[in-house]
């Protein structure tokens, strides 16, 4: 958990979780990856709560989600992506 690159390993274990379609766990190992405030997967982390909550079902917080993507990282590669997103779930 001290590496620098543990919010790497975490966001990972997110993706994993995701591919299983285990999107509870997968959930929360996206919200793990904020614990690692030097982790370079930020974004990606913030872009994957949006696509888990939309495969839940939950279109409200994928939307949270996605909006607060393109605020917190408005340079992030994901920002594209999430407004393609948003116009599909509204």
């Amino acid at each position: 958990p001290t590496s620098k690159l543990a919010g790497n390993f975490q966001y990972w274990i997110g993706e994993a979780l995701f591919l299983l379609k285990d999107y509870n766990g997968s959930l929360d190992a996206f919200k793990k990856v904020f614990s690692y405030s030097n982790c370079y997967k930020l974004d990606d982390a913030q872009y994957m709560l949006g696509k888990v909550n939309i495969h839940k079902g939950d279109n409200k917080k994928a939307l949270i989600e996605l909006e607060s993507l393109i605020m917190k990282y408005p340079e992030s590669e994901y920002v594209t992506k999430a407004n393609k997103l948003i116009k599909k779930v509204k």
